[in-house]
């Protein structure tokens, strides 16, 4: 496979590897259809972050309850940086810790330290990654503002833009491309060369900052934003293999692994959270994974449907509500409009939601990456109009139906205004 991101001496330790596993492979294989066998030989990068999530979870459930580094439910909670919080949306019994998303994590920061000296994107990637951990565990801690966990994510997000790694074009369904690099200029800082290319940068910056609050937004429920986010690699590794993209079918699949390994821990009733640096660097890793395999960008955005569905749909739904007079006020508003929360209000249980959002999910994603015809695009964009559709009918019973059970007096007041703000 061609790589511009691995030397030959790592394509080689990567080889070895697979080769080494591959024989004990071969039974597997055979149970399949041959065009399968391309993915399972892969498989053993999967169980590798797997098993080391697996094991680093309960150590890092340990950290969490040794430093007090806890999500503690609503009546023990106290706020005090972020006044904004809301304590009753924590729902949990018990405090519960926090540090979990480090679990997925790990794997894929040895992923790329294993590989730092290749190349200044694996180095931007990096970067980025340990921005967003460090104030995750800073929010896991303190309860940081708002304003404080989006200036990380932009400092984040304005690493990627001025490395090498860019967006030169955007291919679209029907065999269509947008070009991106209108205008591109590089220089050099500290001896590594910087790379800016407009709009393709700016486009960067936004999917990138969008992804990773759809991701969290995910994040309602025990195992959700776990589950939705191991589908969605998968996904990806598939458009991987495809493509021949050696770096993507690494990191997708050592992400499942490490998200499926974590799983065994967070799947409802969560004995431990993925936390602040889990959610904020599993968004951020799911949009870089997808700027990587930039000739399937238009089939990873499909993949990503669900989310940025809700996600749309919450933000248009809170800016229309509460009137927010600006940006930062809008991302300070908390609220239970997102599809999770209405499902738990219709009666769902926490496994039946996760049942629910990944089947969804990986139904929209199986017609995504098989969407190559004016056919498959049109059922793709009329599954679509079906879950918009969907969240809104589920919206209107929900509503209806809480106004049926408890219709508060006019003039009750048990709340302030400042109660729906969180983040």
């Amino acid at each position: 496979m061609e790589c511009t991101f691995f030397s030959m001496k790592s394509i080689e330790i990567i080889n070895n590897f697979l080769d080494f596993f591959s024989p004990r492979l071969d039974f597997i294989k055979n149970l399949f259809p041959e065009d399968f066998g391309i993915y399972i030989e892969f498989f053993p990068i999967f169980f590798v972050g797997l098993i080391l999530a697996f094991l680093i979870t309960p150590i890092l459930g340990y950290i969490s309850q040794r430093f007090k580094i806890l999500d503690k439910p609503s009546k023990e909670r106290v706020t005090k940086l972020n006044k904004y919080d809301v304590p009753e949306r924590h729902m949990h019994e018990k405090p519960t810790p926090l540090l979990g998303g480090l679990a997925f994590l790990i794997p894929i920061i040895i992923t790329l330290i294993m590989f730092i000296g290749i190349a200044p994107e694996i180095k931007a990637i990096l970067i980025a990654v340990l921005i967003l951990v460090l104030v995750g565990i800073l929010d896991d801690i303190f309860n940081l503002p708002a304003i404080h966990q989006f200036i990380g994510q932009l400092i984040a997000a304005l690493v990627i833009c001025f490395s090498p790694l860019s967006m030169n074009y955007i291919n679209v369904p029907l065999d269509g491309t947008i070009t991106l690099n209108w205008l591109e200029t590089s220089f050099t800082f500290f001896d590594t060369t910087m790379l800016l290319s407009f709009p393709g940068d700016l486009v960067m910056l936004i999917w990138i900052l969008i992804c990773i609050n759809a991701i969290k937004f995910v994040n309602g429920s025990d195992g959700l934003m776990e589950g939705n986010a191991i589908i969605i690699s998968l996904l990806f590794f598939v458009l991987a293999v495809r493509t021949e993209a050696d770096m993507i079918i690494i990191l997708s699949l050592m992400l499942a692994g490490g998200l499926t390994g974590f799983l065994f821990y967070n799947f409802p009733p969560a004995k431990i959270f993925s936390g602040s640096a889990g959610k904020t660097t599993l968004g951020f890793l799911i949009a870089v994974i997808a700027i990587l395999n930039d000739t399937k960008f238009a089939a990873s955005i499909m993949i990503l449907t669900l989310p940025m569905i809700d996600f749309f749909f919450v933000v248009i739904k809170r800016y229309l509500t509460y009137k927010p007079k600006g940006f930062f006020e809008l991302i300070r508003i908390n609220d239970t409009n997102h599809l999770h929360h209405q499902l738990i209000l219709l009666g769902l249980t926490p496994k039946k939601v996760l049942l629910v959002e990944t089947s969804i999910t990986l139904i929209v994603g199986l017609i995504a990456i098989s969407t190559t015809g004016a056919m498959n695009l049109f059922l793709f964009i009329l599954v679509v109009l079906l879950i918009i559709i969907a969240i809104f009918v589920l919206h209107t019973i929900v509503n209806k139906r809480n106004k049926a059970v408890t219709e508060p007096p006019k003039d009750s007041d048990t709340k302030s205004p400042e109660s729906r703000y969180s983040y």
